[in-house]
């Protein structure tokens, strides 16, 4: 089980005003669509899930904002790609074993992504950069 695939297929980002000392940083991630879909491997087809997803950043207030959309595929076995999309299709949402890798993977690109364009458009960036402490 694993994200086979990853492609951002929006990157927007814009700052409207200068940032001040009152600043919001809130960050969130969307799964817009979840549906199946079929890898070839050589003469051979694999089982996989195609997921949509929105990553966005906004500083509030009305500060700037930054917007991922993105693909990815997920691999498992197939009885565990029908259960995901059976649940999916119920209560749009995915078993915890299959949301975790693909959070995961949203958050590790999104996550880069963002601070790069943070960076470019001289906004804070979207999370606590860790800094050295001297000993």
């Amino acid at each position: 089980m694993a994200v086979v695939g990853f492609y951002f297929t929006k990157i927007h980002g814009e700052k409207t005003s200068e940032p001040n000392k009152k600043l919001s940083v809130d960050r969130a991630v969307n799964i817009q669509k979840v549906e199946k879909s079929d890898i070839a491997f050589g003469s051979q087809k694999q089982g996989s899930i195609l997921v949509a997803f929105s990553y966005e950043v906004v500083y509030a207030p009305e500060i700037g904002k930054i917007e991922l959309n993105g693909n990815l595929l997920y691999l498992a076995p197939q009885e565990k790609l029908d259960e995901a999309i059976v649940q999916w299709k119920k209560e749009s949402t995915l078993p915890l074993d299959v949301m975790n890798p693909i959070l995961q993977a949203i958050f590790t690109r999104a996550n880069i992504q963002a601070l790069v364009m943070s960076r470019d458009l001289t906004l804070p960036p979207p999370f606590a950069i860790p800094s050295p402490k001297m000993r």
